[in-house]
């Protein structure tokens, strides 16, 4: 890969050619929406903020792994509940995972409440522009010079193999499906969302 010379695009040295990888290619490749991302006024949204209100009234933030525990638990509220959390876990843990901050967007919780706006919203463009200034930024790092370019091995260890740039599992192995129900967690994040939720629910219902 080398030396970022736009912020828009990607471009690789392969031979002695210098190959571009843009917004173009990612759409092409990925078949997601990558039009102009437009200004959302939640005012607009509808039934904006239910979600958040039930589920995570009461937390400052909201991990991705504790937005997979919502998801799972059994007595995570209406169906139609359990959709909008599958696509806010695929969004956040798949689609757009970021590197340094395991927290789910507040908005993104907000908008999952209109299926219009959540699904027309142009994703694949906010995964590219993640996407590309990651790449750059790890090329650059490491003291790196303007006409150096990295090895291979360099970018495989700061890239492909970087422990912050974490995509969680969509589907569990039959190993760890059977096992789940057993595990322990250090924060015991289960229990967590359990009387989070419980706690909601008993608010609702007074």
């Amino acid at each position: 890969m080398c030396k970022p010379k736009s912020t828009s695009q990607l471009q690789f040295l392969i031979g002695e050619r210098v190959l571009r990888f843009g917004l173009r290619e990612f759409a092409l490749i990925t078949g997601l929406r990558c039009h102009e991302i437009p200004n959302i006024n939640h005012e607009d949204i509808k039934g904006g903020g239910r979600l958040k209100w039930v589920y995570f009234e009461n937390l400052k933030t909201v991990t991705r792994q504790y937005l997979n525990v919502m998801f799972n638990i059994s007595t995570a509220g209406t169906d139609d509940d359990r959709i909008k959390m599958a696509k806010l876990y695929f969004l956040e843990s798949f689609l757009i995972p970021k590197q340094e901050c395991l927290s789910v967007d507040w908005d993104h919780i907000i908008m999952v409440d209109d299926d219009e706006v959540f699904d027309g919203y142009p994703w694949g463009r906010v995964a590219f522009e993640l996407l590309v200034d990651f790449m750059n930024r790890a090329v650059c790092s490491k003291g790196q010079t303007a006409d150096t370019q990295p090895k291979w091995k360099d970018l495989k260890q700061k890239v492909f193999d970087s422990p912050t740039l974490e995509v969680s599992p969509m589907l569990a192995t039959p190993d760890e499906a059977f096992f789940a129900p057993f595990i322990e967690t250090k924060k015991d994040i289960l229990k967590e969302a359990e009387d989070e939720l419980r706690k909601n629910k008993k608010i609702l219902t007074t």
